[in-house]
């Protein structure tokens, strides 16, 4: 009898925890002051996360806000402003579905001529631009259609970017539009000595084979990488969460799973966010931070551990850190991979923020499973095998769980 009163009592502690838990899920704060479009043109509310399944993992994006300096760029409306040039036609198909847009109206680009280009004259400043393009190849090679275009300068110079197949990167799409749709990517880098004139806007393909593309969506933003398509502008998206209750600076643990893309790995010098427990715009702050540039965490500014971005191919990872009277530990799916003795000191800041910086910068533009939050250091065992699980479950030690659910986001 005494026996099955402990138990009870057991059980209704446990259950009087996770609730306290479930209950800090719901103190989660999403926000982005803008509507949103998730990778398979689904229109996303204000305030509403994007749920986004890669793999065989769901996540939410978090994502930098971005201007499409191309107008009309899902052809809702038609092709004004485009040129066919050398393409044989160049036409508005105002009755073809768009899977991205979800309507009617996506522009054809058809030639059996030979080599060539249409344009469209977009404004651009005197910095790194990027031009995504989603389309569909019916006749063709898809490794000779390129995105990106010509600058001109009021010195009568110009910078091509039209034909070099290598500067255009291609994204197989077919697993969310279907066979033949891929997103074509490239970087443009004006001469930042000069002054330009005019920029064109292009899709060329540079074989003589016949081609026929139906496009579905472009976008020019004024970012040396891409973001995610959007009709006009996106606010910047952040993710909060209270920290009282939840961390302490005394002994913890964070894990999360993270998708590691290419926009992540990006080699511009910037730390990207995966988290940040601290004050909103300095890293010199009495707390700890999971930077990406060349993958790092950093203990107290002074004190970091480094881990060589190229040991992360570009998928889903688990990153756990723990901290206690030893120091810090750095995991990566499950593998203990550097460790200091740094004592943290003082007190975490009141939110925790997931993927971004408090000032909204240094975005990692990235999705983010499985956030869990611990009341002590876990064990080199528990990490290990909550990585084989490949899912962060609760527990006893736990004072918060993501919950996408639980939060309102489905």
């Amino acid at each position: 009898m005494v026996y099955d009163d402990l138990l009870l009592d057991y059980i209704n502690l446990y259950n009087l925890k996770r609730f306290t838990v479930l209950q800090r899920n719901k103190q989660t704060a999403f926000v982005r002051d803008s509507t949103a479009y998730k990778t398979d043109g689904a229109i996303v509310g204000i305030n509403q996360p994007r749920i986004e399944i890669i793999g065989y993992k769901k996540g939410i994006l978090i994502e930098e806000g971005t201007t499409n300096l191309n107008s009309d760029p899902f052809f809702e409306t038609g092709i004004s402003g485009w040129n066919k040039r050398e393409w044989t036609t160049l036409e508005w198909l105002s009755s073809e579905y768009n899977p991205f847009s979800k309507k009617n109206g996506v522009m054809r680009l058809y030639d059996n001529n030979g080599i060539g280009f249409c344009s469209k004259v977009v404004f651009i400043s005197n910095t790194p631009h990027t031009v995504s393009v989603l389309l569909k190849i019916l006749k063709g090679n898809i490794n000779n259609i390129n995105v990106g275009g010509t600058v001109f300068y009021t010195d009568n110079t110009y910078t091509d970017y039209t034909w070099s197949n290598s500067n255009t990167t291609r994204y197989d799409m077919s697993a969310v539009f279907g066979q033949g749709v891929y997103k074509l990517v490239a970087t443009i880098t004006p001469d930042n000595s000069k002054t330009i004139s005019s920029y064109e806007l292009r899709i060329s393909h540079t074989d003589t084979i016949e081609t026929e593309l139906l496009v579905y969506a472009v976008q020019l933003e004024a970012k040396p990488y891409a973001t995610s398509f959007v009709n006009g502008t996106r606010s910047s998206e952040t993710l909060t969460i209270p920290t009282v209750g939840i961390l302490s600076p005394q002994e913890g643990t964070v894990e999360c799973w993270v998708y590691v893309n290419d926009v992540l790995k990006r080699a511009d010098g910037i730390p990207r966010r995966i988290w940040h427990i601290g004050r909103e715009d300095d890293d010199n702050m009495q707390g700890l931070i999971l930077y990406c540039s060349n993958l790092y965490w950093t203990v107290l500014y002074t004190q970091k551990i480094d881990i060589m971005d190229s040991t992360i191919n570009i998928g889903w990872h688990y990153f756990a850190v723990t901290w206690g009277n030893f120091g810090v530990r750095l995991y990566i799916d499950g593998v203990k991979k550097g460790e200091n003795s740094a004592v943290l000191a003082g007190n975490f800041s009141p939110v925790f923020r997931l993927g971004h910086r408090g000032d909204y910068s240094r975005y990692a533009d990235t999705l983010f499973a499985d956030v869990r939050i611990s009341s002590r250091a876990r064990t080199d065992e528990e990490i290990a095998e909550a990585y084989a699980k490949g899912i962060l479950s609760y527990d006893a030690s736990t004072t918060f769980l993501l919950d996408t659910k639980l939060a309102g986001w489905e």
